[in-house]
């Protein structure tokens, strides 16, 4: 009993805190005290290395598990994870439809955000953290803190997942960010579907690592 009460109050420290640097201080305060770019940079960056790596300490058991169905299930883990990386491309391009009709030349912030970065930020560096920290704290938050809660934490969450990364609440800010709701609707399946915390977390890292990959080598 002690134990589980403990770990609730980890996960309850572990939202608290990405809601205040991820949501509060970048979405909010950094705009309002019009804070030095590299400032709020090094916070981010640094709050993703500490979640990342504490995600997976808290979250251990739930991913030895998955690698341990993937040791014995490689065939069904491997359909699940190449079916939901077909998916999640084939329902991005849908919701991406929107903003390719009414605004083809838009340019998100957080793409600027990012190519920023490279050349101020060792590439190795920006590649474990925005690659693979980042995306686990992302899981940890949108898909297996709340997948106890089942089908209808998928619709919350993903509408969520799509709401963070909006930089501004414009149209095309917005409608950019659609696919990332779609990618929240197909993550959040196939962990609810699946029952394996490896799978949305290996998507996440996979889509995230090259896309980097491409502005790094841009």
């Amino acid at each position: 009993m002690k134990r589980e009460n403990r770990k609730k109050w980890l996960l309850f420290l572990y939202v608290g805190v990405y809601f205040a640097i991820h949501i509060l201080y970048a979405k909010v305060l950094c705009k309002v005290l019009e804070m030095p770019m590299m400032v709020s940079v090094v916070i981010q960056l640094t709050s993703y290395l500490i979640l990342g790596a504490g995600g997976i300490w808290l979250f251990r058991k739930e991913l030895a598990e998955g690698l341990k169905a993937w040791r014995e299930q490689l065939w069904k883990c491997f359909l699940w994870f190449a079916g939901a990386y077909v998916g999640d491309m084939v329902l991005m391009t849908v919701f991406s439809l929107p903003l390719g009709i009414f605004f083809p030349e838009y340019v998100a912030s957080n793409e600027n955000n990012v190519a920023l970065l490279v050349g101020r930020v060792p590439g190795i560096l920006l590649f474990l953290i925005l690659g693979v920290m980042g995306p686990i704290t992302e899981e940890v938050i949108f898909r297996l803190l709340p997948m106890r809660w089942g089908v209808p934490a998928i619709l919350v969450m993903a509408l969520c997942f799509g709401l963070i990364h909006v930089h501004a609440f414009t149209v095309q800010e917005l409608l950019f960010n659609l696919p990332h709701v779609a990618t929240g609707l197909v993550y959040g399946f196939v962990l609810y579907k699946s029952r394996n915390a490896t799978i949305p977390v290996g998507l996440h890292v996979l889509n995230n690592s090259m896309a980097l990959l491409g502005i790094l080598l841009g």
